[in-house]
This record gives C-alpha cells, sequence and structure tokens, in this order.
C-alpha cells in the first residue's frame, strides 16, 4: 500500500483513477488542478503523485518541479494526451518516472501495474537507505563504543597498555598479538585497535580458533569450493575474504594445528591464498589481530608451534595484565557493571563498603569476566538497594577471609571484658550494614532490626557511627 496524489483537472478520469487505486488498499488524495496539488504537497508527504500535464493554472510541467523542491522522495508519474508525447518526455527529463496516455488506449490495469511496480522501486530504495543509515548510524555507535577511553581503568598496569595502542592504532596494515589471562579484555582491545585506526569503516570479521574443529577451521578462515568434499553443496567464502579491507580477530590463535599454521603463514607473508578445493589464488588486504592465552615460548620448545609464524605474529604485542595486577581498578569496574544494571534494572543498587572490601581482596582467577558476572549474579539475588557480604558466593568470602583476631588487650583484659568489646564490634557492623540497605533512612532501619529509633540514635552516638564514616 501507498499514499498517492491524483492531479487531473478531467473529473471523470481523476475519480476513475482514484476507486482503482482506492480498491487495491492504497490511501489517494485527489486535486483537481495543479494549485490543489501544489497545496497538497505542501500539506502532507506521498510515495507517489499521478499528474496530468494540460491543467489550467498551474500545468504539469511546473508541478513537477514543485514536487522536486517539496518532496524530492516522492515518485512522479504523468497522464498525457497523444498530442503531448513531446511534453511526456520532457516530463521524464523534469524527473517522472514513467506515463501512460490518456484517450481510447487508456487502460486501468496498465496503470495499475506501473504504479506496483514504481511504489516497489520506492519500497526498496527507502530500505535501502534506511539500511545505509541504521549502518552509519551503528557503526558510530560501535566506534563511540570501543573508544580507548571506554576501556576502563586507571592502574599503572593498564595505562602502559594505552600508551603501546596509541601508538599503534594509526598504522593499519601491522600485525598485533595480544596476550593475557582468559577473560582479561582482548576481543575488547582488537575491537578498539580496528575501529580506532584507518579501517574502522571495513569490517571486522572475528575467528575462535579453539571453538571449531581443526577439520572446519580451514574452510572457515579460507572457504571452500563446492563439491569439495561431502557437505560443499556451494561455494562459501571464508572469514579471510569476508575481511577484505578490514581486519580479522583470531582468538586462541594458539589452538591450530601444524598443518593450518603453515597455511596461516602464506596469507600473512603473501596476503593470498586459496579456497579449499580450488586453484585460483585470492589476494586479499586484512589486517591480523590475534590473541591466545596459551605461552607461546613454551609452544615453539614442544614443537607445537611454529617459530615462523611466532615471529610473523608477534610484530606488536600487546600484554594485558591479570586483574589481580590492577587492584586499583577493581571498584571502577564494579562500579561500571552496576551502572548498566541500574539503567537495565531501574534499580538504585550499590555495593556495600565491606562488600568492596572483600571484592578487593579476591584474587579474580576469571579476571574482568568473573566480576561482570559475580556483578550480575549479585544483582539477581539481592532484593534492596545495597549488595551485602551475604550475596557473594560461599567460595569467594572464604578465599579472602581470615580468622577473626581477638581485640587487643594489655594481659589485664577478663573474658568478660573481651565478650563485650566482641558484641560492642558486632553491633556497630551489624547497625552499619543495617543502615546502608535502608540508605540511611533510621526509622526504616530501627524497624528492620527491631530496635527503637531512639535506642539506635543512642547507639549510633555511642558508635560514632555517621554517614560520613561509612
Amino acid at each position: 500500500m501507498g499514499k498517492i496524489l491524483v492531479v487531473d483537472d478531467d473529473r471523470g478520469l481523476r475519480k476513475g483513477i482514484a476507486l482503482a487505486l482506492k480498491r487495491k488498499k492504497h490511501d489517494v488524495v485527489e486535486a483537481s488542478n495543479g494549485l490543489e496539488g501544489k497545496r497538497a504537497l505542501e500539506k502532507d508527504a506521498f510515495d507517489l503523485m499521478i499528474t496530468d500535464l494540460e491543467m489550467p493554472g498551474l500545468r504539469g510541467i511546473e508541478l513537477l518541479k514543485v514536487l522536486r523542491e517539496l518532496s524530492p522522495e516522492t515518485i512522479p508519474m504523468v497522464i498525457s494526451g497523444f498530442g503531448t508525447i513531446e511534453k511526456a518526455v520532457e516530463a521524464m527529463k523534469e524527473g517522472a518516472q514513467d506515463f501512460i496516455t490518456k484517450g481510447d488506449s487508456f487502460s486501468i490495469d496498465e496503470l495499475e501495474v506501473k504504479v506496483e511496480r514504481l511504489l516497489k522501486q520506492k519500497h526498496l530504495k527507502d530500505e535501502n537507505r534506511r539500511l545505509t543509515e541504521e549502518n552509519r548510524v551503528l557503526r558510530e555507535a560501535v566506534s563511540r563504543r570501543y573508544q580507548f577511553k571506554n576501556i576502563i581503568g586507571k592502574s599503572p598496569a593498564l595505562r602502559a597498555v594505552f600508551a603501546r595502542l596509541e601508538k599503534l592504532i594509526e598504522d593499519g596494515q601491522v600485525t598485533v598479538l595480544i596476550r593475557g589471562d582468559s577473560g582479561t579484555g582482548k576481543e575488547l582491545v582488537a575491537r578498539a585497535i580496528h575501529f580506532n585506526g584507518p579501517r574502522k569503516d571495513k569490517p571486522f570479521i572475528t575467528v575462535n580458533c579453539a571453538a571449531i574443529p581443526d577439520t572446519l577451521l580451514e574452510s572457515e578462515l579460507f572457504g571452500h569450493e563446492k563439491g569439495s568434499f561431502t557437505d560443499a553443496i556451494r561455494t562459501k567464502i571464508g572469514k579471510f575474504e569476508a575481511a577484505n579491507g578490514g581486519s580479522i580477530f583470531l582468538d586462541e590463535i594458539g589452538d591450530i594445528s601444524l598443518g593450518l599454521q603453515v597455511k596461516l603463514l602464506r596469507v600473512l607473508q603473501e596476503k593470498s591464498f586459496q579456497r579449499v578445493g580450488g586453484n585460483k589464488t585470492i589476494q586479499v588486504d586484512v589486517r591480523v589481530i590475534a590473541a591466545t592465552n596459551k605461552d607461546l615460548e613454551k609452544a615453539m620448545v614442544d614443537e607445537t608451534f611454529r617459530p615462523d609464524l611466532y615471529y610473523r605474529l608477534n610484530v606488536v604485542p600487546v600484554t594485558l595484565p591479570p586483574l589481580r595486577d590492577r587492584r586499583e581498578d577493581i571498584g571502577l569496574l564494579a562500579e561500571h557493571f552496576l551502572a548498566q544494571h541500574r539503567r537495565e534494572r531501574h534499580r538504585r543498587i550499590q555495593l556495600a563498603p565491606d562488600t568492596l572490601d572483600v571484592l578487593l581482596k579476591y584474587d579474580w582467577p576469571g579476571n574482568i569476566r568473573e566480576l561482570e558476572n559475580l556483578i550480575e549474579q549479585m544483582v539477581v539475588l539481592s532484593s534492596g538497594e545495597i549488595i551485602e557480604p551475604q550475596h557473594l558466593p560461599a567460595y569467594l568470602v572464604e578465599k579472602v577471609s581470615t580468622p577473626y583476631s581477638l581485640p587487643a588487650f594489655d594481659g589485664h583484659l577478663t573474658l568478660k571484658g573481651a565478650k563485650k568489646r566482641l558484641v560492642e564490634d558486632f553491633e556497630k557492623r551489624f547497625i552499619r550494614s543495617a543502615l546502608d540497605r535502608s540508605g540511611w533512612n533510621v526509622t526504616r532501619a530501627s524497624k528492620e532490626i527491631g530496635e527503637s529509633r531512639e535506642g539506635l540514635h543512642r547507639k549510633m552516638k555511642r558508635y560514632g557511627i555517621h554517614r560520613s564514616n561509612r
């Protein structure tokens, strides 16, 4: 369906066209002359305009010029008599996409076919324009997302990584090898390298080499010809071909077989390859960014990784520190992940100070990925606004907990005195935790712990508990 403007001073013809188009479920507006047509264009937007050429007042040719100024996206079509074919040609020069003749040869069926064809063309153009705009917006959003400033952290270890990345982003050719433990953000850094460099408007293709069986990885990387093996029912282009002009990210590069390492080496050296089962040499211009959590030096000694490929990949090495070596960033990362959940879940969620203390002491063997997953888990399991230590997994608390130390005493502290001091220490922690959960609403906190408001105020004063010393 489309919105169509029909302009013709011949009332019978105009009504006949409008009726036929309405039967096809189109939204039709009629205008009895060029001036009415102009007013309709100024008032509303149309997919298609059908106009006569010879009309009193504003002629069809002038209306086409008006259309081009007011609504260039509207497709124009003209109706012409036998004596105005030359004018129809002139109208085509003014932008008309098609014409139909009046008189005995006039056919509603022919008009309907032409209208459907023109509307389909417009739909395809609009869809292509929409997709182009979406692609532009998406690329801009991705580029903003993967700016280096969006990589969270201020630790010296991470600043050293930033300094190296800043030096290599302008070079769109150099091969980069990103090394680091699992979960340290290797793919995030690879995307930042691509989307901040000269290839940012070209494809960024990722391949997890460890996730694809070796028998299929060659076809995945280089493609295959139809009939090259049993299931090759059609020709398939590989990831290198798809990444032409852009970058390919080869994650877990240390897991590929020696046989495939030889073929990958050729691509790095010659910028060319052949599809599986093919004889044609395909040239590509691709920047390779590889990543691994394996010890490639040891792999070379063990003869499971080729030295020549290692040196081709390791042109510019970037080593990402584990989270345990950048503890200054744990709080920043935790707050970043919490902020995402606040937006998504519309909850005012925050970590209690004691909870953050536990996170800072933990060694994070799963690195940033483990921290992100843990934050999501705690958000789901907690019902209030404050995430307390009891929301943490038991294994994590056990790994960072230390035996409780008795209060210091000078040799004269009795058992009763030590017990009193322990109780006071517990009360202070318990009250502070309740106040955190209530957003420091004393009335609500007192109801939660079964204490009178006046009694809670007295204990807060006694223990020196203030919001400022949280």
